[in-house]
């Protein structure tokens, strides 16, 4: 193909190194690549990274749910259902001994009199073998009274208390007036329907009550007379 000179602009034939009205020297036209373009150079062209990954922070595909182990609800359910029945067993293991130890402490004589010894010291004496001085009463019993059906005798490290029933022929206004005589400083509370009176001197460390009352109940004889004294030296 024809070239053009550089210096004139004259048509120089194609090969030709000079041009033929100047002289100029004219350098020889690049050959053209087939199809009429001349072949071009391109710088190279970064090829861009692999889609897939592995990119930074980027899992490279997505697995799926982990699936959970089966069983770990069940198991824990079963550990909480066998504390529980530990508990229980050791509670009734422990209730079944103290039973036991009261159950042989406990003493029952051919007329009813029951005692026990409560563990870590004292006791306790229930029935009509319950004796008592009149220092422990703190009150002198009335005269010509009898020993009556009931007692109580309780003993521990905070509380002693003792109660003795007493009955006598004499009457009721009687008594109450001999146990008023020996209480001067009593609280008294007298039903006077019944003709009786409840007598309450002391403190709560050292309380004496005195209960006179007419016979009731299947006793239809006789004045009785219940003395209670509580001591709680701690108080």
């Amino acid at each position: 193909m024809d070239s053009v000179c550089p210096k004139c602009g004259s048509a120089v034939a194609a090969g030709a190194g000079y041009c033929p009205a100047c002289g100029a020297a004219v350098a020889p036209a690049e050959p053209f690549a087939a199809g009429g373009y001349a072949p071009v150079n391109l710088p190279p062209v970064n090829t861009p990274p692999n889609v897939a990954g592995p990119y930074p922070g980027v899992p490279a595909a997505y697995a799926g749910p982990v699936p959970a182990k089966g069983g770990g609800g069940l198991k824990i359910v079963l550990i909480i259902v066998a504390i529980i029945v530990g508990i229980i067993v050791l509670g009734v293991g422990i209730v079944g001994y103290g039973v036991y130890k009261v159950a042989h402490s406990v003493k029952t004589d051919s007329k009813g009199n029951v005692s026990w010894n409560v563990p870590g010291g004292g006791g306790m004496s229930i029935g009509q073998n319950v004796t008592a001085t009149e220092d422990e009463l703190g009150v002198p019993v009335y005269p010509g009274a009898a020993r009556g059906p009931g007692g109580m005798r309780v003993k521990n490290k905070a509380t002693s208390m003792i109660m003795v029933v007493y009955k006598t022929n004499a009457d009721v206004d009687d008594v109450i007036s001999f146990y008023k005589g020996k209480m001067p400083d009593a609280v008294e509370t007298t039903n006077s329907g019944k003709h009786s009176a409840v007598l309450k001197q002391g403190s709560e460390a050292d309380q004496i009550t005195v209960v006179v009352s007419p016979p009731a109940g299947q006793d239809s004889s006789g004045t009785n007379i219940m003395i209670t004294r509580v001591q709680q030296p701690g108080k």
